[in-house]
């Protein structure tokens, strides 16, 4: 008679904490399509698709070819690396009501890379994209973005805002002047593409 003995060797190798992880967030994964799916990659069953329609709890928008969408976080909706290049961010913030004002986010990200603030009659001069049923503002600005530790030299921000009746929608571009002016065009398509779901 044998006795066969299982002996597990180095299973859970490593201290209790490095295996630990803290959740800071929490979100609602909403099932991209419906039913599970075998063969679906871990970004297409937690709905954090490349190119191609998508959506959040509140948005769905097309991604640009090239864009890797990665986790939102408490800030951020919608949240995508540009030519999945850490440096160069493009993410979609929600906030309650006005958000605190069109003219001071724009003036906030202004200031981000040392570019003076506009007036109410500069802000209402700004050129305009179609967003959401109506028309979001573009503010551009270029400098030394800094923002608590990060700090990119030779930066351009591109931004878009727009205006609910009870929500605010703020969509930013941000990264190296090189990196972000050719991304121009599909953060323009990006915010044209954005539709407010339920």
């Amino acid at each position: 008679m044998a006795v066969l003995v299982w002996t597990l060797v180095g299973v859970g190798c490593g201290s209790r904490e490095s295996r630990l992880r803290t959740v800071e967030t929490a979100r609602v994964v909403t099932p991209v399509d419906g039913g599970f799916r075998w063969h679906a990659t871990s970004e297409e069953r937690f709905g954090l698709r490349g190119p191609g329609p998508a959506q959040v709890a509140e948005l769905a928008y097309s991604v640009p070819d090239g864009w890797l969408q990665v986790a939102p976080t408490a800030m951020r909706a919608a949240n995508f690396l540009v030519g999945g290049d850490p440096e160069t961010e493009c993410y979609v913030t929600l906030l309650a009501g006005d958000g605190g004002g069109a003219l001071a986010n724009a003036n906030r990200w202004r200031g981000q890379v040392g570019a003076s603030p506009l007036s109410s009659a500069d802000y209402d001069a700004l050129p305009r994209v179609a967003m959401l049923g109506g028309e979001g503002s573009i503010v551009e600005a270029a400098g030394t973005f800094t923002s608590g530790e990060r700090k990119i030299d030779e930066a351009l921000l591109i931004g878009a805002v727009r205006l609910l009746p009870d929500r605010a929608v703020f969509v930013k571009l941000i990264g190296p002047r090189a990196k972000v002016e050719p991304a121009r065009e599909d953060f323009l398509a990006f915010c044209r593409s954005l539709e407010r779901r339920g």
